[in-house]
C-alpha cells in the first residue's frame, strides 16, 4: 500500500517537472529535456523506494515492539492464572479439610451422645431406680 502510494507520487512529481522542464526550454531542445525528464524521474522513482523501505522498517519495529509487548503482557495473564489456580486448590484443600473435621465433630458428638446414655443407665441399674424416681425421692427429702 505505501509501495503504491510512494510510487504515484513518483508518477506524479516526474510528469509535472517534464512539464516545467518543456515549458522552460520551449520545446526547442525536446531530447535533453526528456533525459532530464527522465533523469528526474528516476531520482524521484528512488526517493519513493527509499521513503517505502524506510516506511516498512518503522512499521515492522513498531510491530516488533507491539509484540514484544503482547508476549510481556501473555506471561502476565498466565501467571496470574496460575496463581489463581493455585489459590483455587488451596481453597479446595482447606474447605475439604473443615468437611472432614466438621464429619469428625458429628461423629463425636454422637459418640459423646450414646455414652451419656449408657452412663445413665448404668446409674440408673446402679441405684435401682429411674431418673424421674430418683428425682421425686430427692423431692420428697426436701
Amino acid at each position: 500500500m505505501l509501495v503504491i502510494a510512494a510510487v504515484l507520487i513518483s508518477v506524479l512529481v516526474t510528469a509535472v517537472l517534464v512539464m516545467v522542464v518543456l515549458r522552460m526550454l520551449g520545446g526547442s531542445n525536446l531530447a535533453e529535456a526528456r533525459r532530464e525528464a527522465e533523469t528526474i524521474r528516476r531520482e524521484a522513482k528512488v526517493a519513493a523506494r527509499e521513503e517505502a523501505v524506510r516506511l516498512r522498517q518503522d512499521v515492522e519495529r513498531e510491530v516488533g515492539e507491539q509484540r514484544g509487548r503482547m508476549t510481556k503482557i501473555e506471561e502476565r495473564v498466565l501467571a496470574r492464572e496460575d496463581e489463581v489456580e493455585r489459590r483455587q486448590r488451596d481453597i479446595e484443600r482447606r474447605e475439604q479439610g473443615l468437611a472432614d473435621r466438621e464429619i469428625h465433630v458429628k461423629e463425636l458428638q454422637e459418640d459423646l451422645k450414646q455414652a451419656k446414655q449408657r452412663e445413665l443407665e448404668e446409674l440408673e441399674r446402679v441405684a435401682g431406680m429411674t431418673v424421674n424416681e430418683a428425682k421425686a425421692r430427692l423431692l420428697e427429702q426436701s
